[in-house]
């Protein structure tokens, strides 16, 4: 999976959400999963329609395969068993090697940095957020996700070539330059002669500069409203399907 390169203008969302799939994996320590895109919206940093777009890809890609519907009268979300190897189209490899252990990841990939641990150390602060929620300044309406993954590749002492990040990230060499000297601009990121080092600024403080601080929050709570207001309807008996695009809750 990290030697996967996630190409085109969504595949760092799609590397994000299998990196918030993995972390689940270790976490329960046993392949399938049980999520809802809610769930991973909040940890990637979406709302619910876009990470059950994303998760589609990745199904279609060989990365994901859903092996139990959801039940939603009892509030059961769907089970996933995720797949390593190259992550190629299902018509040309219908049965992809699964994973038989979480163990046999590896590795969760950069990306868990920033979204499953929600700390990041960097010299100056300390930005800590409830285990499972993405930092708001990577939010698709953020800074966004690419500049995540190489913010998450910065250390605070000991400075990184934007070639090396630029192969660890897997993206075209101008690209990263491009997100590393955004990234500088507001403090998350220093150039130096030997290369770049992770910025003083702290992730929270720059989300309030760019007007999206809260919006994790006040989405995880739109979330557990809803949920709680479709189990008061099943318990009153009004309960109803919703739009497709929330067959997955």
């Amino acid at each position: 999976m990290t030697r996967h390169s996630w190409p085109g203008r969504g595949g760092a969302t799609e590397q994000i959400l299998m990196a918030a799939l993995c972390a689940l994996a270790e976490k329960t320590g046993r392949l399938p999963i049980r999520a809802d895109v809610r769930t991973l919206g909040d940890m990637v940093g979406v709302c619910a329609t876009t990470a059950l777009r994303v998760l589609n890809r990745l199904r279609s890609q060989g990365w994901v395969v859903r092996v139990e519907k959801p039940n939603r009268e009892l509030g059961i979300p769907p089970a996933w068993d995720l797949r390593v190897g190259r992550g190629v189209n299902v018509a040309a490899a219908p049965e992809p090697t699964p994973v038989a252990h979480p163990a046999a990841l590896a590795s969760v990939p950069p990306p868990v940095a920033f979204l499953h641990l929600g700390v990041r150390e960097n010299g100056a602060d300390s930005t800590s957020l409830p285990q499972g929620r993405a930092l708001d300044v990577f939010r698709a309406r953020g800074l966004g996700h690419a500049k995540g993954l190489i913010w998450a590749e910065l250390d605070a002492h000991y400075p990184r070539p934007a070639r090396d990040i630029s192969k660890a990230v897997k993206r075209k060499l101008r690209i990263v330059q491009r997100h590393l000297s955004a990234l500088a601009a507001h403090g998350l990121a220093v150039r130096t002669d030997g290369g770049w080092l992770l910025g003083a600024a702290p992730p929270h403080a720059v989300a309030e500069k760019i007007g999206i601080a809260g919006t994790g929050q006040r989405q995880h709570q739109r979330h557990k409203a809803e949920r709680e207001r479709f189990k008061a309807d099943m318990v009153e008996g009004k309960g109803k399907l919703g739009p497709r695009r929330s067959e997955v809750r």
